[in-house]
């Protein structure tokens, strides 16, 4: 009865990754200064690689349930913490460390 909801939520969710990275793909030419593909792209396949690491874990620890929920609170944490690592980290590094003064007073005035 569970798998009624899982499998649709898990074919959806698959199928919004696999979009990401096509529009990813779609975007390559776009100018560096504006282009995020790269970090949206390795976001998603972090986030696939994590699910596919992280089921065959919870099926396992499927019977104790401590160990259960500190994998599943370890697996929204990963996805979290990496997307936002991921995407924010290098605008955070551009806007601190970057030489070209322009970059830095269009990121203070937006």
């Amino acid at each position: 009865s569970v798998l009624r909801f899982l499998i649709p939520l898990i074919v959806t969710d698959v199928l919004m990754l696999f979009y990401a990275l096509f529009l990813c793909f779609i975007a390559r030419d776009v100018s560096s200064e504006y282009q995020e593909g790269t970090w949206v792209t390795a976001s998603v396949l972090s986030i696939i690689q994590i699910l596919i690491l992280s089921i065959p874990v919870l099926v396992i620890v499927d019977n104790d349930t401590n160990a259960y929920y500190f994998v599943r609170v370890a697996v929204v944490f990963l996805m979290s913490f990496t997307v936002t690592s991921l995407i924010f980290f290098p605008k955070m590094y551009r806007f601190h460390f970057n030489n070209d003064p322009t970059t830095g007073l269009s990121f203070r005035r937006s």
